[in-house]
């Protein structure tokens, strides 16, 4: 079985969020979904790279289909039968992967490399959370680089928050810096402005970003 990423996943998407290549990029690139081989049970999925499949279901599927079908009801993207087809194949690949089970030693393989960029303060919660939202995973690693522009004499910290109500909870990047309040926030509001703004929904309602004073 191929590896995912011959499937185009990141050509499609590049450093874009889903959403920015729709815009982008439009109904033409949809030719590219229409290489994707027919998969019609879950073990048709062995050998797949897990780290695009994780991509794949958690940070682009979800958002290019629900953009695109957005789209269509806007009346932005013309409606084609290929066009409605490969939406349906994505879908179905979607519901598959989704069921399954990833092995705990790339889990912990994945979660090594992010401690080499973070300091996971609590790391037990903070393991448990990222466990259970691998599709996190590659948005922090992006996050690490960009944080780094911003912020270059920062150290960097994963912890979870809960909610005073204690139902939910969030995953905090902390930059520790050594700034002046003024200077680190106007340096955290251009961040907010220049990427995080573009960052899927699905991701922001899990993952929070904020400094920390030294």
């Amino acid at each position: 079985m191929p590896n995912l990423n011959t499937f185009a996943i990141y050509e499609i998407s590049g450093s874009k969020s889903a959403s920015g290549w729709i815009k982008d990029e439009g109904a033409a690139s949809l030719e590219k979904w229409q290489k994707i081989p027919e998969i019609e049970t879950v073990e048709d999925l062995t050998g797949f790279d897990f780290n695009s499949l994780s991509v794949f279901v958690n940070f682009i599927g979800r958002s290019l289909v629900r953009g695109l079908w957005s789209e269509f009801q806007h009346g932005d993207l013309p409606l084609s039968y290929e066009i409605v087809k490969t939406l349906v194949r994505i879908t179905r690949l979607l519901h598959l992967v989704e069921s399954y089970s990833i092995p705990s030693e790339y889990i912990k393989q994945e979660l090594r490399v992010l401690e080499q960029m973070y300091t996971f303060r609590e790391p037990g919660k903070v393991w448990d959370y990222l466990s259970a939202n691998l599709f996190l995973i590659p948005f922090l690693v992006e996050a690490r680089a960009k944080l780094q522009g911003y912020f270059p004499e920062a150290t960097f910290v994963l912890q979870i928050f809960t909610d005073p109500e204690g139902r939910d909870e969030k995953l905090a990047i902390l930059a520790q810096v050594d700034l002046s309040p003024e200077e680190a926030l106007n340096k955290l509001d251009r961040l907010d402005d220049e990427w995080l703004l573009h960052v899927p929904s699905d991701i922001l309602t899990k993952v929070c970003i904020d400094v920390e004073f030294k």
